[in-house]
């Protein structure tokens, strides 16, 4: 599954004085985003940057990084901002309908946060959102499922540095053929369990992203999970 994102951010006008913010020149007709739709959202509110900014709990310039597509805030905090704007994530996030709560169209999406591991921490980059239908052709599980950034390149699965691999939460190699989210000082690094050669549970047998083919003790590996789909970044 391959998702391509529109990269292109519009700067918009700062606040000027009297502490209203003008509405920016669109220009010729483009696809808004994410931060189009939250300059749009806060202004149908009445709200000025900086007064949204402390009703989210977040710094005026934050909120100006956001509009302006600089920055792309995390799943968490569009939640938080869609309560004080009063709108469902999904017009935030996707446009979707959602005003005043879920409607039919965005009620199908499942959210999935997209996590980076930094050393031995989980940072919540972003989220995701997938339709249901696909979630259910997947196997994903929402309630435990993520979606991580890839710590380095895989091509031996056809996966490049920072693809997004979307992961069931799992803590044992069980399904053999099957590939896996692993933990590793650089990051997030996939492998496939091989078939076990041996009655042995002491080791098992993974093929990396290069090809390599290598034995472990399972206990020795930090284990995120089983990888049910990717979203290329290219």
């Amino acid at each position: 599954m391959a998702v391509k994102q529109d990269r292109r951010a519009k700067k918009a006008a700062p606040d000027v004085g009297g502490g209203i913010d003008p509405i920016p020149d669109l220009g010729e007709p483009r696809p808004w985003t994410l931060g189009d739709r939250l300059a749009f959202l806060r202004r149908q509110r009445g709200l000025t940057q900086k007064q949204f900014s402390e009703l989210v709990g977040k710094a005026r310039a934050t909120i100006i990084q956001y509009e302006q597509g600089r920055l792309q805030p995390p799943l968490q905090q569009i939640e938080t901002m869609a309560k004080v704007l009063e709108v469902a994530p999904e017009m935030i996030a996707f446009g979707r309908q959602g005003i005043t709560g879920l409607g039919r169209e965005s009620a199908d999406v499942i959210s999935l946060p997209e996590v980076k591991v930094d050393g031995r921490e989980e940072v919540v980059t972003g989220g995701h959102g997938l339709g249901g239908k696909l979630v259910d052709h997947l196997g994903i599980e929402p309630a435990d499922a993520k979606v991580y950034v890839l710590g380095e390149a895989a091509p031996a699965f056809g996966l490049a540095k920072d693809d997004r691999i979307i992961v069931n939460r799992e803590t044992e190699l069980a399904d053999e053929n099957r590939l896996y989210a692993l933990r590793t000082p650089g990051g997030v690094t996939v492998a496939r369990l091989l078939p076990s050669l041996s009655k042995s549970a002491s080791q098992v047998s993974l093929s990396g992203g290069h090809g390599e083919t290598a034995a472990y003790d399972p206990g020795e590996l930090t284990i995120l999970g089983m990888v049910v789909g990717s979203i290329q970044a290219r």
